[in-house]
């Protein structure tokens, strides 16, 4: 999976998603963000089983394909990153 989009587009993909993501979850994969690409736009996913979330975003998409992530990790790397597009 290869994307590159803007810091400001993602960033506020990830905040919106890390709410869903609940830090005392029993099951540890509910502490991820499935992120998704295809068709030129990244998908974030998050989900508690009780409430789930969706975001679509605009980017350049090289490569196609998915991944979890801890949500916790990748918003924090985003935040501290001072590049204006993420790859």
């Amino acid at each position: 999976m290869k994307v590159t989009c803007t810091k400001t587009n993602l960033k506020t993909a990830l905040n919106l998603a890390s709410r869903v993501v609940s830090p005392t979850a029993t099951l540890p994969i509910l502490n991820n963000l499935l992120l998704k690409a295809e068709s030129g736009q990244l998908q974030v996913s998050a989900t508690n089983l009780e409430m789930a979330l969706k975001i679509f975003l605009g980017g350049q998409v090289a490569e196609s394909g998915q991944i979890t992530v801890p949500a916790k990790t990748v918003a924090e790397y985003v935040n501290n990153t001072k590049e204006e597009k993420i790859i």
